[in-house]
């Protein structure tokens, strides 16, 4: 009689967690998606950033971009709620700088901000450039994605948001923002 009990507690427990899991939302990390995708994606944000959202007017034209390593999605919302940070491979890295090489930018990968150079005495990015960080890729139901960035280029010169990005014609393409955008 014990081990019936047994069983069907256990039944009662494994049904539960099951439909626990079926109950969860899609909207998290995206790790379901291929190489080409994610890098396709993050680099479509760094362009957005360094190229059209640099606080400066779309007119900063940085000569040097420091990306940061690790993913922070406050960098879309800094009064945000703190995720799980991620390292971005080296493989990913390496074809987001492949996709960047039109752009007449140096990329840097970096471990963290203070990795980057700054001019003596400030925390001015050096030379003309920029620091980039990223936030985790979010696959919505849709087949879109929500993805955090930010610019920094010294104190009171930042900015970030999320972008929506959604591919049409094998490309990813921003397609809006949601949330907060924030510029100092």
């Amino acid at each position: 009689m014990r081990n019936r009990w047994m069983y069907i507690w256990s039944m009662m427990v494994v049904m539960t967690l099951v439909s626990l899991l079926a109950s969860c939302k899609t909207d998290g990390p995206a790790s379901a998606l291929k190489i080409e995708d994610e890098s396709a994606i993050y680099a479509a944000v760094i362009r957005q950033l360094a190229m059209v959202d640099d606080t400066f007017g779309g007119n900063l034209n940085p000569v040097k971009l420091y990306i940061i390593k690790y993913t922070d999605d406050k960098a879309g919302n800094p009064s945000g709620q703190q995720s799980h940070s991620t390292l971005i491979s080296q493989t990913i890295q390496g074809k987001i700088t492949e996709l960047l090489r039109d752009l007449p930018i140096e990329v840097v990968w970096i471990e963290e901000f203070e990795n980057a150079e700054f001019e003596s005495g400030t925390k001015t990015v050096q030379g003309n450039g920029a620091i980039i960080t990223l936030g985790n890729i979010y696959l919505q139901e849709d087949g879109s994605v929500k993805v955090a960035g930010s610019i920094y280029i010294a104190n009171q010169a930042a900015g970030g948001t999320t972008y929506v990005l959604e591919k049409g014609n094998g490309v990813w393409e921003i397609t809006g923002r949601v949330g907060v955008s924030w510029i100092s």
